[in-house]
């Protein structure tokens, strides 16, 4: 969304006053982006087994030979329900967490079949940002101008939170008897990103 406004004009008795306060500018863009697949992003969503168990459907090895029996097939797990519904993770302050995908909702392949290869939309964090501009003209002659400006991005200083390229959070790692072992960060965006950003700038024109 972009919108431009003009600041009021100050009636004073003075020119001076005047040219100084009349004729500000305020623009800005702000930005707001549903949360991008994260698959798509090519972040990791395979799984790692770390050895047998008294679930009949772990194998001694974690790779996709173990599994499938050959390197040429990546190894998924198995959906079992919508990962985007029922997501209740809290921190170890017993504070929500920012989770973003069900971990009940993931199991082991089963030895000899391969997982969900199909893997539904998995919506990563939304991105949502402003940037402000304040700018003024003044007019020097009838030929030459003045332009002062001030940029904030990320005007409100706020943090974004999103996955890192190879996140463990995003990484799928059972034991023996199939239980997810990263089950309390699985899902959780706790990378941040972003800090205001002030540039200041004049343009003469002539």
């Amino acid at each position: 969304m972009l919108y431009v406004f003009s600041l009021p004009k100050v009636n004073a008795n003075s020119a001076f006053v005047r040219g100084a306060a009349n004729g500000w500018q305020i623009s800005g863009i702000t930005t707001i982006q549903s949360g991008a697949n994260v698959y798509a992003q090519n972040l990791q969503l395979n799984y790692a087994q770390d050895g047998t168990g008294s679930a009949p459907n772990i194998t001694s090895q974690n790779d996709q030979i173990g599994v499938l029996g050959t390197n040429d097939v990546p190894l998924y797990a198995t959906i079992v329900c919508n990962p985007n519904m029922h997501k209740n993770v809290k921190q170890a302050d017993g504070t929500p967490a920012v989770q973003f995908f069900n971990p009940a909702c993931f199991q082991p392949a089963i030895h000899g079949q391969n997982g969900t290869t199909n893997l539904p939309y998995l919506a990563g964090p939304i991105y949502w940002g402003t940037d402000l501009t304040l700018s003024k003209n003044f007019r020097i002659t009838e030929r030459q101008g003045l332009q002062f400006r001030i940029a904030a991005f990320n005007f409100l200083n706020h943090p974004l939170t999103s996955f890192s390229s190879g996140d463990p959070n995003l990484k799928l790692q059972f034991d023996g008897n199939g239980v997810l072992k990263n089950n309390s960060t699985f899902g959780i965006a706790d990378y941040k990103y972003g800090h205001r950003v002030i540039e200041l700038g004049v343009k003469y024109s002539f």
